[in-house]
C-alpha cells in the first residue's frame, strides 16, 4: 500500500534574482505556467484529499511569481500548514504584512554564510544584510523564520559561529544543515560531478569534525533541527558521494514536487507522473504511471539531493558501524 505523502512542494518558477555558485536552476528556461488558480486549485485538490499536510511553495525565487501568494492565501483558507522557501531579497515590509494576514506559518531563509561568504555564494552583494532584514521584519510579524544552510567548501570555518550568531539573537527559530549536491536544477545526474565542483568540500576529516560538532551542539540544546541520524549520513556522503547508503529510494513514497509548468514529479530527474492541468492530485500520485515511476526509483542507486537533504529517511539508512549513531543516544 501506498503511504499518503508527508509533504508536497511548490516550485512554482525556475526564475530567480540570486546566482547561487551551488544551484543551476536560475539557468533553466521558463516553461509555459498553467493560470493561478489552476495552481489553487491544486491547493484545493490537497486539502480535500490529506487535510492539513504540509505545503512548501518554493523555486527558483517563488516572490517573483505572481502565483505566490494567491496559493498562499488558498493555502491558509483551506487549513494546509503552508511555508515560504525563499533567499530574503524580496521580502520587504509591504510583503512580510501581507504573509502575516494570511496565517503563514513558516519562512524558510537560505543562509550560507556571514556576510561575505553568503555575498558571494549567493552571487549578490548586500544578500547577508538584506537578510537579517526580512528575517526582522518576519520576527516582529510573528512569523517563524528558519535558516536553511548548504554545507560547502565555502563555509565549513563559518558554521559552528553562524550557529552561535543565530542562537544568541531572537530573529531566527532554527537552523536546518543540507549537504552540498548535485546542483539543483540540473537536468540529469551525473556520475562523478563532485570530483570537479570547486563548491564540494574534499577535506573529509574537516567535514567528519564539523558534523560531529553539530551533532553535539544540537544534542547540547542550540536549536539545529536535522535529525540525529543525518548527522552520520551527511559523513558517508561526503566520504563517498556516489555510494549509495540505502536499502532502497523511498522518495515517490515520502511526498512529490509540482514544477513551474504544472507538472507533478516524484523523481526530478525521471518524466512526470502527471499535470495538475489534467488531473487531480490524487488521481496522479495513485495512477498506473505513478506506479511505474517508483519502481524505477526503487532500482535506482544514484545519490541526489533528496535522498541526503529534503526527503532524509533514516528508516532505509545503511551505514558503516564507525558512522552509526547509537540507539542510546550516544555516539560511536
Amino acid at each position: 500500500m501506498i503511504p499518503l505523502p508527508r509533504f508536497v512542494t511548490f516550485h512554482v518558477t525556475n526564475r530567480c534574482n540570486c546566482r547561487c555558485r551551488h544551484c543551476n536552476i536560475w539557468q533553466l528556461p521558463e516553461p509555459p505556467a498553467p493560470e493561478t488558480e489552476q495552481f489553487c486549485r491544486a491547493v484545493d485538490d490537497l486539502a480535500d484529499w490529506l487535510g492539513p499536510t504540509e505545503l512548501v511553495v518554493a523555486g527558483g525565487e517563488p516572490l517573483l511569481c505572481r502565483h505566490t501568494l494567491p496559493v498562499l492565501e488558498r493555502a491558509a483558507r483551506r487549513g494546509l500548514r503552508a511555508s515560504l522557501a525563499t533567499n530574503g531579497l524580496l521580502l520587504d515590509e509591504d510583503i512580510v504584512r501581507r504573509l502575516a494576514a494570511l496565517g503563514l506559518e513558516a519562512v524558510n531563509i537560505s543562509l550560507d554564510g556571514f556576510d561575505h561568504t553568503h555575498d558571494r555564494i549567493r552571487n549578490q552583494p548586500g544578500a547577508f544584510a538584506r537578510v537579517l532584514q526580512a528575517a526582522e521584519a518576519l520576527h516582529r510579524a510573528g512569523i517563524r523564520v528558519c535558516a536553511i544552510c548548504v554545507l560547502m567548501d565555502d563555509n565549513l570555518d563559518q558554521i559552528t559561529g553562524l550557529v552561535d550568531f543565530l542562537a544568541r539573537g531572537d530573529l531566527f527559530d532554527g537552523i536546518f544543515f543540507q549537504a552540498m549536491a548535485l546542483p539543483f536544477g540540473t537536468r540529469a545526474a551525473i556520475p562523478g560531478w563532485w570530483r570537479e565542483h570547486p563548491r564540494f568540500p574534499h577535506d573529509t576529516a574537516r567535514v567528519r569534525a564539523l558534523l560531529d560538532e553539530l551533532l553535539a551542539m544540537k544534542r547540547g540544546g542550540w536549536f539545529i533541527l536535522n535529525e540525529d541520524n543525518q548527522f552520520p549520513a551527511m559523513q558517508a556522503y561526503f566520504a563517498a558521494p556516489d555510494r549509495f547508503t540505502l536499502e532502497r529510494c523511498a522518495v515517490g513514497e515520502i511526498g512529490f514536487t509540482v514544477n513551474a509548468g504544472g507538472d507533478v514529479m516524484l523523481c526530478n530527474y525521471l518524466e512526470p507522473i502527471g499535470n495538475i492541468a489534467r488531473g487531480s492530485l490524487r488521481d496522479i500520485y495513485y495512477s498506473p504511471e505513478a506506479e511505474r515511476r517508483r519502481r524505477e526509483m526503487a532500482a535506482c542507486r544514484d545519490n541526489c539531493h533528496l535522498l541526503i537533504n529534503c526527503c532524509f529517511d533514516p528508516s532505509q539508512l545503511v551505514l558503516p558501524p564507525a558512522t552509526a549513531v547509537a540507539t542510546d543516544g550516544s555516539h560511536d
